[in-house]
């Protein structure tokens, strides 16, 4: 009777057609506030957190490229700064986002049970991680997930095109993304070797040592979030990752595909181990019994994605804007790719037709990256603008509002004059002189404010950067600015990427002109 009483303590209804929740919320969700909570059988669910990947949705080639690793030399074969790219599979072309879904918390002991068919009663040791598993147990457990899902509970799944979701182990850059904070977090702080955090590493993670785990694993969700709300990101359970380890090949990932990857740390690890580019290596099987390797420590956290090729006309539009942006790019300059295309085309021997093929891969693939570098320097110059904008808008306040001021004791030292007080006479001087000294510096500072925001201008306006560039990077920033919460740089954004759109009609428009449209509501 305890146990029913203890299971029936909170009913999570679910849309129609879904399974019933019957798990008490603390026993899967026990910080609260979960993006999406997903049935599990024997009444369970699993809590996860959305996690947003700022693209043009409405351009299935769009990606997000992420800067990964840490620069640390001693440990650099493994965990070097490398860059990556990311999408979510999820999309809401109202809002303009694309996002995937990540657990909130390790996969426990009682969930696992359940997704094994054992449905005994939850009791508080069934939130501490499920551990001792090995990649295939995770890969299983993920796989009875889905398909139970699917099964038992579709129309809790979240649709792309019509199409559920399903559940898999993360890969390496949607965990470390997911890791470091995402688009909630500064670029600045994303490049940090930790996500940014109030307190000492133990107020974040059971690692090892006498003020933390103690060799223990620890109910999950005890300990403070990320800034996405993740618990547990950092030590407990080593968390599986889908793919294989690759050794870092000075900036890149190596060619040959390895054994098991870990992230994360665990309980086991010292405080120096815990971090977000933190990867190690184990091999698949046991060396003494043959066996998957199923350390003491390997733990799960599941996501919930979605294929790529989801519908035929997805597909076509793939392939349409994929044949396009490979053979001619507007903003680029393809004569290149058009002789090596031409090349190919006269070409009938298959050995150096197969070789040119490879040169225009690697043309187009030097391309896109050049793309993807001024994508990110036009953001940071429509930033910058923006920064600017406020500056002068600040500064033509202060401007009025010290102009009244000086109006005010120059009235008040006339007066003065008039009634021939030398007192009141000298202490008006005085101000005005100080009030002038003011105006004078925040027209100085005006002056560079101006220039800084000229060469901004001139470089978001640059023929380097068509219009189609800047509408992309404007409203990638606009996305990454709102889950950011940075709510107030949105319109500034905007506006001086439409003065920018502007002064690339109309060179001839002087900078007065500009700053005034920018600047005036």
């Amino acid at each position: 009777m305890k146990h029913a009483c203890f299971a029936l303590a909170a009913l999570w209804a679910l849309p129609a057609a879904a399974e019933t929740i019957t798990w008490d919320k603390k026993m899967f969700d026990p910080a609260g506030g979960a993006d999406l909570v997903l049935p599990m059988p024997c009444g369970g669910a699993m809590a996860f957190q959305r996690v947003i990947t700022p693209v043009a949705p409405d351009d299935p080639l769009a990606d997000r490229r992420v800067h990964l690793g840490v620069g640390q030399p001693e440990t650099g074969y493994a965990d070097y700064t490398r860059l990556d790219h990311l999408r979510g599979g999820f999309t809401d072309a109202g809002k303009g986002e694309t996002w995937f879904y990540i657990a909130r918390y390790e996969l426990t002991r009682q969930q696992a049970k359940a997704l094994r068919g054992d449905c005994a009663p939850p009791d508080q040791r069934g939130i501490a991680p499920e551990t001792g598993m090995s990649w295939y147990d995770a890969v299983d457990l993920s796989r009875r997930f889905s398909e139970w899902l699917r099964q038992k509970a579709p129309e809790s799944l979240p649709k792309e095109e019509g199409v559920p979701g399903f559940i898999r182990l993360p890969t390496e850059t949607e965990w470390e993304y997911a890791a470091r904070g995402g688009a909630k977090v500064s670029p600045t702080e994303f490049q940090g070797r930790r996500y940014p955090m109030t307190g000492a590493l133990r107020d974040h993670a059971w690692h090892q040592g006498a003020d933390s785990a103690r060799g223990q694993f620890r109910p999950v969700g005890r300990l403070a979030p990320n800034p996405l709300g993740l618990y547990d990101i950092y030590g407990n359970a080593e968390e599986l990752i889908l793919e294989p380890f690759r050794i870092n090949n000075v900036g890149r990932l190596g060619g040959q595909a390895g054994g098991v990857l870990t992230r994360g740390g665990s309980i086991f690890s010292d405080a120096e181990a815990i971090y977000s580019a933190q990867r190690q290596e184990w091999s698949p099987f046991d060396a003494a019994t043959g066996k998957a390797q199923a350390q003491d420590t390997f733990g799960a956290r599941f996501v919930l994605a979605t294929h790529v090729t989801l519908t035929l006309e997805r597909i076509n539009n793939i392939r349409s804007i994929w044949i396009a942006r490979s053979s001619a790019n507007p903003d680029v300059e393809i004569d290149p790719l058009r002789r090596i295309t031409g090349l190919i085309d006269d070409e009938t021997q298959p050995e150096r037709r197969a070789s040119l093929e490879a040169v225009r891969g690697d043309f187009v693939s030097a391309e896109r990256l050049r793309n993807e570098a001024r994508l990110e320097a036009l953001k940071a110059t429509l930033f910058g603008g923006a920064v600017l904008i406020a500056a002068l808008m600040d500064i033509e306040d202060q401007l009025v509002r010290i102009s009244k001021l000086l109006k005010e004791m120059e009235t008040a030292k006339a007066e003065s004059l008039a009634a021939n007080d030398a007192n009141d006479v000298a202490f008006y001087t005085e101000q005005v002189d100080v009030i002038k000294g003011r105006i004078t510096t925040f027209r100085e500072s005006r002056k560079l404010s101006v220039l800084s925001f000229e060469r901004q201008l001139v470089a978001a306006a640059s023929p380097d950067h068509a219009a189609i560039l800047r509408r992309q990077a404007r409203d990638v920033l606009d996305l990454e600015l709102a889950t950011a919460g940075l709510t107030n740089m949105r319109p500034l954004v905007q506006r001086f990427a439409s003065v920018a759109d502007t002064y690339a009609a109309r060179p001839d428009r002087s900078i007065d002109d500009m700053v005034r449209s920018a600047i005036l509501p």
